[in-house]
């Protein structure tokens, strides 16, 4: 208890000073003030609810600029000093680590980091040293490198707080909480009961005067953006929906409600990529699924039925948003897809003039404007090419590109190889979230990168869902690992 009140009065200190110091950082203090006195009365473990504070912290991205003046800037970091909840939760999760953690490291299980961890951290290493060369805005890449570690801390830190069976499975129930929420808040924003940004309220006027998308509500949950939105719920939704074919009674119920709330707020985001990934991930999986049956899983009949079951729901959104969706998809995509051309050919002038060591990194959206191959940057808005694989390639090289491809396939390898392994684990030591997430991984990771040739949707808050989650994966495969390790002990 003497810790946990020593963690609150740091707390409050911090809180204090920053508030007296920036006025604006007032609604973040009261949120995380309240977070304070949850920590100091709780009985749950430090490393859970550090865990926790993280993960609510993603969804809630509120940037607070510290200048007076800044621009737009797509496709990677603000090129100045920003201060968000998730800067304030690492602070908070490094005070637990400090006073509840470090100084226990012989009774906690052994850590390990996965190669996809070290691959990443490398790239980045790599992308920023080529870009004190290249980079026309240095700046700009420093603070796109900082975003880089921001994310990898986040791996090492779930990594390093959820450490047991029990604390997985609590932090996976409390994923899938949040993960319902936004699914009945897309759905409320959709029907315009809530505005579409929660704390500031509806716009005034369009983001973009003018622009045709505008045309489209698109739900956004917490997070403001659509697509962001539709790529964080396409990452952590698919280990729920194997939760629902291998689980049985209200965990089944609850992990279907998970599901089919996060699929139907999927399809409100009309992020097309989003849409596209997570169908073909899910199928994909689903045939790895039923070729390998891991224990628990349902009969091929009673998942036709739910199956059946889901695509009713789906017709259903289908016949009220049918006219939306057709535009949205098919005539609204067909009139992108000469602008999509344009920006894939000037981003192959830019990799064919800087195959090397590319342009630098985070400098793709001023560069373009000067390296105007097809004449469509000078159309408004001016984004950045809709595909992450030929941004990095024009940003970090070709040795860039590969680095980045080496992280999805050590992320796709080493998850696929714990699927291998289930059949060698005890009964008694597999849970069903181990199997939940081991499968669900792979959808996720394949949605994703599959997502990534359609946009860049990956140098957004996307990266820090993404890295998180791979945490959560490799903490899952840290628990089968020890265990596996014990019994041969034993």
């Amino acid at each position: 208890m003497a810790k946990r009140i020593i963690l609150f009065l740091l707390l409050s200190f911090l809180y204090y000073y920053i508030s007296i110091k920036y006025p604006i950082f007032f609604p973040l203090i009261t949120v995380t003030t309240l977070l304070s006195f949850f920590i100091l009365f709780t009985k749950w473990d430090m490393g859970i609810i550090a865990t926790a504070i993280i993960f609510i912290a993603l969804i809630l991205p509120y940037n607070y600029h510290l200048v007076k003046v800044y621009s737009e800037h797509y496709g990677g970091a603000w090129p100045h000093p920003v201060f968000s909840p998730l800067h304030f939760a690492l602070i908070i999760s490094f005070l637990i680590s400090f006073l509840f953690k470090f100084n226990k490291l012989n009774n906690y299980l052994y850590v390990k980091l996965g190669t996809n961890f070290f691959v990443f951290l490398f790239f980045s290493i790599y992308a920023m040293a080529t870009s004190i060369v290249t980079s026309t805005y240095p700046v700009a890449s420093f603070y796109e490198f900082l975003r880089m570690l921001i994310g990898l801390l986040l791996y090492v830190q779930v990594s390093f707080f959820i450490r047991s069976q029990k604390e997985l499975s609590l932090i996976t129930r409390i994923i899938g909480i949040f993960i319902l929420v936004e699914g009945i808040i897309a759905v409320l924003q959709f029907y315009k009961i809530l505005p579409l940004d929660l704390i500031k309220g509806e716009s005034a006027k369009p983001l973009l005067p003018g622009f045709i998308t505008q045309i489209f509500r698109r739900s956004t949950g917490t997070l403001k953006e659509a697509n962001a939105f539709g790529k964080f719920l396409s990452i952590f939704t698919p280990p729920f929906v194997i939760y629902s074919l291998i689980s049985k009674g209200w965990r089944r119920i609850f992990s279907t409600l998970i599901f089919v709330s996060a699929a139907t707020a999927i399809f409100l985001t009309l992020s097309r990529s989003s849409v596209v990934g997570f169908i073909l991930s899910l199928i994909i999986v689903f045939i790895i699924l039923f070729h390998r049956k891991p224990p628990g899983l349902i009969s091929l009949r009673n998942f036709l039925f739910i199956t059946l079951s889901v695509f009713v729901s789906f017709v259903t959104v289908f016949l009220i948003t049918g006219n939306i969706l057709y535009l949205r998809f098919i005539r609204f995509g067909l009139l992108t897809l000469q602008g999509r051309f344009a920006q894939y050919i000037n981003a192959l002038y830019i990799i064919k003039n800087h195959i090397l060591l590319g342009i630098g990194l985070n400098n793709y959206y001023p560069v373009m404007i000067t390296n105007d191959y097809t004449g469509i940057a000078a159309a408004t808005p001016q984004y950045v090419v809709h595909n992450i694989f030929l941004l990095y390639c024009a940003e970090t090289g070709i040795l860039g590109l590969i680095l980045f491809l080496l992280f999805f396939w050590y992320s796709f390898k080493e998850n696929y190889q714990d699927l291998k392994k289930l059949n060698k684990i005890l009964p008694s030591n597999l849970s069903e979230e181990n199997i939940a997430l081991i499968y669900g991984g792979l959808a996720s990771i394949i949605s994703i990168f599959l997502q990534g040739t359609f946009d860049w949707g990956f140098r957004t808050d996307n990266m820090f869902h993404f890295l998180f989650f791979l945490g959560l994966l490799n903490a899952n495969r840290n628990i089968l690992f020890n265990q596996e390790v014990d019994n041969k002990q034993f």
